[in-house]
């Protein structure tokens, strides 16, 4: 019997996109998520807490299927998303700060987990991610929140949809 290794393994796997539900390049995956039928996963802080929704159920009340963690930190939700996801894919311009997009990073190096970067400014961006969406599996898909970054959502989402109409040719 042939053998298997696991990147051939993970690309039989559906896509799972796993996401915090913070405003910015997390709620665009989870956005796009649902709009093409994709399944939800991920951790959001207790009470649902995000920088529009600061009330609960918060950014549960969009998106159900996310899982409050036991406090209210930002920080133990990007952890867990990390943690829950076979690889992190980032969507993130080159050269900006985002402290939470720096710990996801950091935090996925510390666990070994595959890292994508793509810059949304880059001509090759949908390509890049259009290719790390293909691998299939349980994608972290973070980024800068948008008061970080005024129109991270919707220039995130925009990239994504290009990604996934691309990927077939």
């Amino acid at each position: 019997m042939p053998s298997t290794n696991r990147r051939s393994a993970d690309a039989l796997r559906p896509l799972v996109i796993v996401a915090g539900g913070q405003t910015g390049v997390d709620r665009a995956g989870l956005a796009f998520a649902r709009a093409f039928g994709l399944p939800i996963a991920g951790w959001c802080p207790q009470g649902g807490w995000a920088e529009d929704l600061p009330h609960p159920p918060g950014v549960r009340a969009l998106f159900p299927e996310l899982v409050e963690t036991p406090d209210r930190r930002p920080a133990e939700r990007t952890r867990r998303n990390v943690a829950l996801a076979d690889r992190l894919v980032l969507v993130w311009p080159r050269g900006f700060a985002s402290p939470g997009t720096a710990l996801a990073l950091a935090h996925a190096r510390a666990l070994g987990r595959p890292v994508t970067a793509v810059d949304p400014t880059d001509p090759a961006a949908a390509a890049q991610l259009a290719q790390a969406l293909g691998a299939g599996g349980l994608v972290n898909l973070a980024g800068p929140r948008e008061s970080e970054w005024p129109g991270a959502e919707a220039m995130a989402y925009a990239l994504l949809e290009r990604a996934w109409h691309s990927r077939s040719g």
